[in-house]
């Protein structure tokens, strides 16, 4: 079976997911800080997601 997209990094979508549930920022920014919530740091790079999103299906 063929993937449909490139796979999210580690953590890249806590805040969006989080922020739903109803968490709130102050809140989900302390989770990050004690590091409960984990997220990759190449997650964290503006250029990686840019690239991901111009090539869809391709590895970033």
């Amino acid at each position: 079976m063929t993937p449909i997209g490139t796979p999210a990094f580690q953590g890249e979508h806590n805040f969006a997911v989080f922020s739903e549930l109803g968490v709130s920022e102050a809140e989900l920014k302390r989770l990050s800080e004690a590091g409960v919530l984990v997220t990759h740091r190449r997650a964290l790079e503006p250029e990686v997601v840019a690239k991901a999103q111009a090539e869809p299906g391709q590895a970033a």
